[in-house]
């Protein structure tokens, strides 16, 4: 489970459906979702710590590391 708070900036949070987040606010968005900056955006990411190394795999896996 990852929750996601925007301090500033804006989010494009896009699953089976897309959604706008703008600075200041905080979500859930289910595993298998893609974040896109809209603006210069700066994005705290909340996961347990024996949740984390697979989404970094994931995002590794994505940007080809």
């Amino acid at each position: 489970m990852t929750w996601d708070d925007l301090p500033n900036g804006g989010a494009r949070a896009r699953a089976e459906r897309a959604r706008d987040h703008d600075a200041g606010e905080s979500y859930y968005w289910a595993p298998g979702h893609d974040l896109d900056a809209v603006t210069d955006t700066e994005y705290l990411e909340i996961t347990r710590a024996e949740e984390y190394d697979a989404p970094t795999e994931h995002c590794a896996r994505g940007i080809g590391g």
